[in-house]
């Protein structure tokens, strides 16, 4: 498709002849699926800088009439994504009638129509750069304006907006128009319009009116958690406006869980959009409902950063998210019953962006963004995770207080308008005295992940001299320096591995020597105790066999945590054998008793059936399925252990008497104390069965009809893609290439089915088929849809030279796409990782005489 796309110099150049911009938005929208565009009427005001000049309007419609200043326009002026502008005067009105899309992806304004009930609900999601899909506008987050909304709409249904609603009155016969509260000023990609027949519950907290929205056929599932969820809320809304000491200034808060959702939540000022998967159809654990509350304060948190003060470009998404990632975890630890919220910040924020910093499509934090195409590119783990990482480092760097009131002045200096990385790092800097630009270089404008190893000569325990390595890759060869704590833990009488003792020292340039650490006994000294930097660190000998031995006798979980970590990171790295860390794996899980940790264990162990050798995939599995049933077993009925544990043990479990066990289950043949069969553990199984061939059409109409909505339409495409047969393949393949038709969100359930495990003799073949496709799914489909097919199509030959040659010859096309080159570069880059942890794990083996376990 044509690129419709905004660069950074059209943006800057705009901004400096436009202000003082208000819109008028009028919508008419319909329940009638069968309409493919609906009215959307944009009344806009504002100045320009030089009378005579020239700009645009961002609009992406299906047709349009436009007015300026009263003179109706040529049809020319409008080209399909933009309207042209000419002989601008002082002040300047457009009108825009347009017939906007409904769309499909999840973008722009998406429309559902739920097989619950066959209701039709819509919502917009705008960022980075869609809003003007639905209204004409300078879709620009430096262009802040305030918005005034009217929504007609048919009687039944709800219409929800940033501004509370002001009057409703009948439009026509079946129809009311709503109108609403004039908002504060905003950037474009922030309004937002959520309508249908929404079931809602309301509550207050000091003044400020609180609404929980979801579709009718979600109800149970959101009034059984209301109760938490407002909870959540009301000390989010008490932490941040303490913390920054500005109250939530947007008037009401509506949290709305809306279907078929891109992400997992959208942070529209007082209109916040949230995956459904945040509403529990099945039972889930603890973690799960804290990692809710984290995205609920994350996106609260964008109130104050990011809504109330904003990035003036897209260069600065990344201190936007980022941002909001830390000071949720802060306000989860500080202000919710949620106070292990560090431990999930070690355990995947950390392991996200040390992830994706490794791949050769890294960047730095401050990326490089010269138009919008690239900006939807780098909402990734460099932009959240990395940076959130980086951000508490300087909070460990310059202390709580600094950083707070650093944080208060720059919100009160810059309220309601737009700021740069300079500005923050300004008020920060003032607040703890500090110049922040060496920081900020070695921090936010380089590449790549340090590695931080221990150098420990020790007597009989005794520590004679220490120092800290620094290695940087050469391909990123800056060298931090890192605030950290070393922790010392000794063995207790109780068996039990505890710190003894814990020193901050700053590590900086290639070594840094400890002579503080002389004289002091440790069974394992541990860098980065506490978790206060951003780095891959090691152990040194004799604390890595203490770990291997004994990791399940720490009784800190955090510590725990991050050894499991840097476990896990020498496998990627191929410093140890996937088989080892299996075998790590099963000498420790059974004793770990936090689930969440037990959860993570089991996946990372699975998932050494592909960092493994492919000769030794089916004994992972196995050896995977076998731990899992026996916790499973041996877990109390009911509890949070035995949850997780059966969801590894379904999830991979091949031998013939679990798969009959399975179908047992699904037959309501066969029960297992405390293990309830709800609908997310009834598609599990399923789905076990249909990778295995054993799971008949008639078995998953069987499902579908127990589960007939969205979901179980979804859950069943996959189950069918995942049938071991051509057909099955054949079939997917076609849907997915060849009908425009087909839904984004069913579109990534049929890819999730397509290459089962153990199926290649089936899949092989698309190898060919994706490398003549690609460049045809770029030129015409939309830029997420060919992003899809793109990313989950690619060929998985487990480090085959296979897929490394289709990936070379693709990225050898000058006429991709910089996206499409990015995916293609990191999918390459897996499969030379994937190579690497092969030898390995065969090098392991070799030496052990093909042994497949190891006494630790």
């Amino acid at each position: 498709m044509p690129a419709d796309l905004l660069t950074r110099d059209e943006a800057r150049d705009r901004a400096a002849l436009i202000s003082n911009v208000d819109y008028r938005i009028e919508l008419e929208l319909s329940d009638d699926p069968a309409r493919a565009t609906y009215s959307s009427v944009t009344t806009m005001t504002f100045d320009a800088a030089t009378a005579g000049a020239s700009t645009f309007l961002n609009l992406n419609a299906a047709g349009a009439e436009v007015w300026l200043n009263g003179v109706k326009q040529p049809a020319g002026v409008f080209s399909g994504d933009r309207i042209q502008l000419d002989g601008l005067a002082a002040h300047n009105e457009v009108k825009v009638i347009a017939a906007a899309r409904y769309e499909k992806t999840g973008v722009g304004m998406h429309r559902l129509v739920d097989p619950a009930d066959g209701q039709v609900y819509l919502y917009t999601h705008f960022e980075p750069f869609d809003a003007h899909r639905v209204f004409a506008c300078f879709d620009q987050p430096d262009l802040k304006a305030k918005y005034n909304l009217s929504v007609t709409a048919p009687d039944h249904w709800s219409v929800i907006s940033n501004g509370a609603e002001t009057t409703s009155a009948t439009a026509s016969t079946g129809s009311t128009r709503h109108d609403f509260k004039q908002t504060e000023s905003m950037s474009t990609y922030l309004a937002a319009v959520v309508a249908g027949p929404y079931h809602r519950i309301t509550d207050t907290h000091k003044g400020v009116e609180m609404n929980l929205w979801c579709r009718t056929s979600m109800a149970p599932y959101m009034d059984k958690d209301k109760a938490e969820i407002f909870e959540i809320t009301r000390q989010g809304l008490d932490h941040y406006g303490d913390y920054f000491q500005i109250p939530y200034p947007f008037g009401k808060y509506d949290q709305l869980f809306v279907p078929e959702f891109n992400m997992g939540a959208m942070e529209q000022p007082g209109c916040v959009t949230f995956n459904e998967s945040y509403l529990f159809r099945s039972r889930v654990t603890q973690r799960s409902r804290a990692r809710r509350a984290e995205v609920i304060l994350h996106e609260m948190a964008h109130m104050w950063f990011g809504d109330l003060v904003t990035m003036k470009w897209w260069d600065d998404l990344w201190l936007n998210e980022s941002f909001a990632t830390l000071m949720s975890a802060m306000a989860q630890h500080d202000s919710t019953k949620f106070k292990d919220s560090w431990l999930y910040f070690a355990d995947r924020v950390k392991s996200w962006a040390l992830d994706q910093d490794q791949l050769p499509t890294t960047h730095p934090i401050v990326a490089d963004c010269p138009d919008t195409a690239t900006a939807r590119q780098n909402f990734d783990g460099i932009t959240y995770a990395k940076g959130a990482s980086s951000l508490r480092q300087l909070h460990a760097l310059i202390g709580d207080e600094p950083f707070r009131d650093g944080l208060r002045a720059y919100m009160k200096k810059y309220a309601w308008g737009n700021a740069t990385l300079a500005d923050f790092l300004s008020e920060v800097g003032a607040g703890s005295g500090r110049n922040l630009d060496q920081w900020a270089k070695e921090w936010l404008q380089t590449t790549g992940p340090n590695t931080l190893t221990p150098d420990a000569t020790l007597s009989n325990g005794t520590i004679v001299k220490f120092a800290v390595d620094q290695t940087a890759d050469p391909k990123h060869p800056t060298l931090r320096t890192h605030r950290l704590a070393v922790g010392l833990y000794s063995f207790g009488a109780d068996g039990k591995l505890s710190r003894t003792e814990q020193i901050e020292v700053d590590v900086t340039g290639p070594r840094t020597e400890l002579p503080q650490l002389a004289g002091k006994r440790a069974d394992l000294i541990l860098l980065n105790d506490g978790d206060l930097t951003y780095a891959k660190v090691r152990l040194d000998p004799r604390s890595l066999q203490t770990a291997i031995a004994s990791v399940s006798d720490i009784d800190d979980p955090l510590t725990r945590r991050l050894i499991w970590s840097g476990a896990w990171d020498m496998v990627r790295d191929a410093e140890i054998a996937a088989t080892q860390y299996v075998d790590m794996v099963a000498r420790h899980v059974t004793a770990e008793k936090d689930p969440d940790t037990v959860a993570a264990l089991l996946a990372d162990a699975a998932s050494c059936a592909s960092y493994g050798h492919p000769q030794h995939r089916d004994a992972v599995r196995g050896r995977v399925a076998a731990l899992a049933k026996s916790g499973m077993d041996a877990a109390d009925a009911g509890s949070d252990l035995q949850l997780v544990y059966a969801q590894s043990y379904i999830s991979n479990a091949d031998a013939p008497a679990d798969l009959a066990r399975f179908a047992r289950l699904l037959d309501g043949q066969e029960t297992i104390s405390g293990l309830d069969l709800d609908v997310s553990m009834r598609w599990n199984l399923l789905m076990r069965l249909a990778v295995k061939g054993r799971a008949t059409e008639q078995r998953i109409a069987q499902e579908l009809a127990h589960d007939n909505t969205d979901f179980g339409k979804r859950n069943a495409e996959m189950a069918r893609t995942a049938s071991p047969t051509q057909r099955a393949k054949q079939s997917a393949w076609q849907q997915l290439t060849s009908d425009p038709d087909m839904k984004l969100a069913t579109m990534r359930s049929v890819i999730g089915g397509f290459y089962a495990a153990g199926q290649e003799q089936l899949t092989d073949p698309y190898a060919a088929l994706y490398e003549q496709s690609v460049a045809q799914w770029w030129a015409q489909r939309e830029p997420d849809v060919a992003s899809a097919l793109t990313s989950g199509l690619f060929p998985p030959y487990r480090g085959n030279a296979k897929a490394i040659a289709v990936a070379d010859r693709l990225l050898a096309n000058p006429t991709l796409p910089a996206q499409a080159k990015r995916i293609l570069a990191e999918r390459r880059d897996g499969m030379l990782r994937l190579q690497r942890t092969h030898a390995a794990d065969l090098a392991f083996h070799r030496d052990l005489g093909g042994r497949g376990d190891i006494a630790v």
